[in-house]
């Protein structure tokens, strides 16, 4: 059996052909794997977590699990009725305990939400850099929702023995729009 030339040529042709459009199809495809690949790995660089390591993945989820028990031993309390008057006494108590001078409190207009309530106040008084921070620590840790909004400290930083001029604004919160108890029928 005898192969006429024109057919040599022909599947020398194909075979060729089939060569270069495996070998284009391939080196296309390991281009796109590469640039993949280095994606991944910047990716990983940018986490923190290196080539078959989990060591920053498990970083990551001790810094979630200690999270999460910070936020259930939280003894955090939102009222269920705008209790000013609590309010104000419990900020008071802080202020006192910090010897705080010249202290003035002045609330605001209560904002009142669907679900909840929020009791905007400023405290101004003076006072030293211990003390402001006692008092912003004692603050944060209120039972009752509290949280700083704004801290303005007035005083000279060279000479931390100068009393500080401080304004406070602070938000509590309650989970009624209008501190008394609604009835059934609204």
């Amino acid at each position: 059996m005898r192969i006429e030339p024109d057919i040599k040529k022909t599947l020398t042709t194909l075979v060729v052909m089939a060569i270069v459009f495996t070998g284009a199809s391939w080196w296309a495809r390991s281009a796109e794997r590469a640039e993949l690949e280095s994606r991944i790995d910047a990716i990983k660089r940018q986490l923190g977590v290196e080539h078959k390591d989990t060591q920053g993945i498990e970083t990551l989820r001790g810094h979630v699990a200690e999270l999460r028990r910070q936020s259930e031993t939280a003894n955090k309390v939102v009222p269920n009725s705008i209790d000013l008057a609590d309010v104000l006494r419990g900020l008071n108590n802080e202020l006192l305990a910090q010897n705080v001078k010249n202290q003035e409190m002045q609330t605001h207009a209560i904002d009142s939400g669907p679900l909840f309530s929020m009791i905007p106040l400023t405290l101004k008084f003076d006072g030293t850099y211990d003390g402001v921070f006692a008092l912003v620590r004692s603050i944060e840790s209120m039972p009752r929702l509290t949280r700083i909004s704004k801290l303005d400290l007035v005083g000279v930083p060279t000479d931390p023995s100068q009393p500080l001029s401080v304004r406070l604004e602070l938000m509590s919160f309650s989970t009624t729009g209008t501190g008394r108890q609604r009835s059934s029928d609204e």
